[in-house]
């Protein structure tokens, strides 16, 4: 039997008839004018006196009735999972729960004496026990004052108005095992190395395993949950929000004025003239190429902006955004304890912006640009294949001002294998350079317009510049051998207006492998492993479930970018709206977590090019998008570690959960990274951080996570 909550001492009815029948005598005593005087002011003392008296025994009797009704309602929510309930009929369960219910409510009780007519009923539904009750409640003193200020009013009568009675009601609500009010966004490690097996069981199956009986936990047999919504978000390097079904482009720059946006590439003209002052827009460029469409990665906005939920659609001040980079106030303390300072460190080591205050927050650079992965070099200088015997020969170029001859002799002035780079240590080629650079096996258009492009590389590394080639030169970093390798890496191709394609390079046949599948990981092409969509809030299992089952490995590991679109799809703000927003009244009833799972260390391809580094969501490392200084693929790897940090601190800031979870690492990786997940996760410990070796662990870590963000409670 549970604990019964003693009955306090009140005014009992026959108090109040005593009560009642002195306030008559004195009424009616005329011995002296003192009576007039009380005769006045008596009705007005007891009103209030009555008032404070009546009211607080009212908050006394309901604070017993709520909590009655809360120990009633989690019993019945126990009992309904228990054998004995379950094989009853529907209608047999629910009228043996009713009973249990209101017995066990009466048990608890303590002033059923002084409340008439009440009423007790349990609404039980597969998610949730509502117990309600209601009934009446004499006042002692308020309604002999009601009476004597001239009103008419029968005390103690249930049918009379007035002050003879309160009216009370109140009700529960208890969230059963398994239908927690929670959303959930799942941050799912997708990468190549989940292809690997751990205990005979490849790691993305027995994700797809741990994720149904996650499940299982949440729905129960149910197809749909009104209190569950889960989001899933595969990431590797990249993540997948264009994919995604809610996704407008209006939160993409599709105007091309994001910081950022097209700087790999430079624009020609009609005539052949290079335009530093048009952009290249990738959407433009997925129109010019044949055979696909953009997949939906994006890069990251630049920095803080990729760490920051501030809306594409609404402003965003440079206060504000100093604000939120700054060391918060709860790690500037002494005394931390070891994750807290972990977080601290990050905040502190946070690199110096390398655009403007005033661009951050411009309208255009608060969009995402749409992944465009550029073809590179795969001819190299003094390679026959490429070459083709073709040096030595003049051509005659007339376009756009140019009506030059020059001299295809050693054309090739940096390729992959000159001034020391390895033309191996870069694979990202989906396009036959000899197409626009070979006269011999490919004479045309695309060579004659390509040809004075390279002669302007070549002046303006020889100190002959003309205006505009020097300016994208400098705008790239290019220095000695450079030119020529830069040159065709950013040519995209002369534009054509009539159809706003590129023509010359992008337009040419193409060797694209868009075709990833679990035991494929390796892609090419311009969404080179780009990862499967996200999907968004949802209330139907089968939708989750089938997304994660669709799921394949490949590619680099990027957890905070990863985080933070997890973030994304919480958030009720642009650019994912299905999270219930701050401004709903039933706000307070939902907890939103974001569990994290990932197998490896943060990484960045390291590439012997004049880049530095492989692209990723932050462009090259020679770009510097991640801050001022951070340029090398160890650097990057470094920061992204502090993002995550940076990231989870805020989310935790905000009420959400941050559940995290390693696994399969090696001893050596998680000695290094383990440090980092503990402080980032709500707890250094489970439910909220796990270590885990093979995929049963990883089924009971994501079956204790489900229950700890659905245990038995009361929601309202």
């Amino acid at each position: 039997m549970l604990r019964k909550i003693k009955n306090p001492i009140l005014p009992s009815k026959r108090l109040f008839s005593s009560l009642k029948s002195s306030t008559s005598r004195f009424q009616t005593d005329s011995k002296g004018n003192i009576v007039i005087m009380t005769a006045l002011v008596l009705p007005v003392i007891l009103l209030f006196a009555g008032g404070a008296v009546d009211y607080s025994r009212k908050n006394v009797v309901e604070t017993d009735l709520l909590e009655s009704l809360d120990a009633a309602g989690l019993a019945v929510a126990r009992l309904a999972e228990t054998p004995t309930a379950l094989q009853l009929s529907d209608s047999a369960r629910d009228q043996y729960l009713q009973e249990y219910g209101t017995e066990l409510f009466f048990e608890n009780f303590s002033h059923e004496d002084i409340v008439d007519d009440l009423e007790v009923e349990f609404e039980i539904s597969s998610t949730t026990i509502t117990p309600g009750a209601s009934g009446k409640l004499q006042t002692l003193i308020l309604c002999a004052a009601y009476n004597l200020l001239g009103h008419s009013d029968t005390c103690g009568d249930t049918n009379s108005s007035g002050f003879s009675f309160f009216d009370i009601s109140t009700d529960a609500e208890i969230t059963r095992q398994g239908s927690g009010r929670v959303e959930v966004a799942l941050v799912l490690d997708v990468t190549g190395s989940m292809g690997n097996s751990v205990g005979g069981t490849r790691k993305i199956v027995s994700l797809r395993n741990s994720v149904d009986q996650m499940l299982n936990v949440l729905y129960g047999d149910d197809e749909t949950n009104e209190n569950v919504r889960m989001a899933v978000v595969p990431f590797n390097a990249y993540v997948n929000p264009g994919g995604a079904s809610s996704w407008t482009n209006a939160w993409a720059d599709v105007a091309g004025n994001a910081a950022y946006h097209g700087d790999r590439f430079y624009h020609i003209n009609p005539l052949g003239v290079i335009d530093t002052n048009t952009t290249v827009n990738h959407f433009s460029l997925f129109n010019t190429v044949g055979g696909t469409d953009w997949m939906g990665c994006v890069e990251a906005r630049p920095f803080p902006l990729d760490e920051l939920d501030v809306s594409p659609e609404s402003g965003v001040s440079n206060s504000d955004i100093v604000g939120q980079i700054a060391l918060p106030a709860e790690l500037s303390n002494s005394g931390l304890s070891t994750e807290e300072q972990t977080q601290a460190d990050a905040f502190n080591d946070i690199p110096s912006l390398t655009i403007s205050l005033d661009e951050l927050t411009t309208s255009a650079t608060r969009r995402w640009v749409p992944m465009f992965q550029g073809d590179h070099p795969d001819c190299a200088r003094n390679d026959n294949t490429c070459e083709n015997g073709a040096s030595n020969q003049n051509f005659n170029v007339t376009l756009g001002g140019f009506n030059n001859s020059f001299q295809y002799r050693n054309f090739f002035y940096d390729g992959p294998t000159a001034g020391g780079h390895n033309r191996n240590d870069y694979n990202e080629s989906y396009i036959d350079d000899r197409r626009y650079i070979d006269p011999a096996t490919f004479p045309g258009d695309n060579f004659l317009r390509y040809l004075p492009i390279v002669h302007e590389f070549r002046a303006n590394y020889n100190g002959n510049t003309n205006a505009g080639y020097s300016d994208y030169l400098a705008s790239i970093g290019a220095n000695a051998r450079d030119h020529e390798y830069k040159s065709r890496a950013g040519y995209v191709g002369w534009w054509n207006p009539t159809t706003e394609t590129y023509n010359g390079k992008y337009d040419l046949p193409l060797s694209i492998d868009e075709s990833i599948s679990d035991n494929d990981g390796s892609t090419s092409g311009p969404n080179s492993n780009c990862p499967a969509a996200i999907l968004p809030l949802t209330d139907t299992r089968s939708e989750i479930s089938d997304h994660v089952a669709g799921l394949y490995p490949a590619g680099f590991t990027n957890v905070a970018n990863g985080a933070m679109w997890g973030w994304r799809t919480l958030s009720s703000g642009a650019p994912f709206t299905e999270g219930i927003a701050e401004s709903d009244p039933d706000f307070g009833k939902w907890q939103k977590a974001v569990v994290i799972m990932t197998d490896g260390l943060n990484v960045v391809g390291s590439r012997d090019t004049h880049y530095n580094t492989r692209p990723s969501v932050y462009g090259y490392g020679s770009e510097e998008r991640m801050g001022a200084n951070i340029n090398t693929a160890g650097e990057m790897e470094n920061e992204i570690d502090n993002k995550l940090l940076r990231i989870c601190h805020r989310m935790k800031q905000e009420g959400y959960l941050v559940y995290t979870v390693m696994f399969g690492l090696s001893t050596s990786e998680g000695n290094q990274v383990r440090p980092l997940y503990q402080a980032c996760a709500t707890e250094p410990s489970d439910p909220y951080f796990f270590d885990i070796d093979n995929g049963a662990q990883l089924e009971e870590a994501f079956e204790d996570i489900a229950a700890d963000l659905v245990k038995l409670h009361v929601s309202r």
